[in-house]
């Protein structure tokens, strides 16, 4: 049996797979400060819920230069996390925008 979806859900699912592309692409071309990212939040998530704020807010003390970018959005990739819930973001550039909050397994 096929399923039938509606144009506007293969529009969302379209979009879904070419974010998950661009991370994955972002990921491997910064997979160097991406495992430094991964490091430093399996650290600071031993302490409860964090976020990728904490983790960026860790690289800047710790004087870890990086860019923003795509490659940000994996860091809590992998069966060592599960979500947690969301907070505003506070890192500078954010606008008061969402962010999801993770907790180790």
């Amino acid at each position: 049996m096929v399923e039938v979806i509606s144009e506007s859900e293969m529009v969302i699912q379209t979009e879904l797979v070419f974010k998950e592309f661009g991370k994955s692409v972002s990921a491997q071309k910064n997979y160097f400060i991406l495992d430094i990212a991964q490091r430093i939040a399996l650290d600071l998530g031993g302490n409860g819920p964090i976020s990728i704020d904490e983790v960026r807010g860790e690289m800047k003390r710790r004087k870890i230069d990086f860019e923003s970018g795509n490659w940000l959005g994996s860091v809590f990739k992998g069966d060592k996390w599960r979500p947690y819930g969301f907070k505003v973001a506070t890192h500078e550039g954010a606008h008061g925008r969402i962010v999801r909050t993770w907790v180790r397994k």
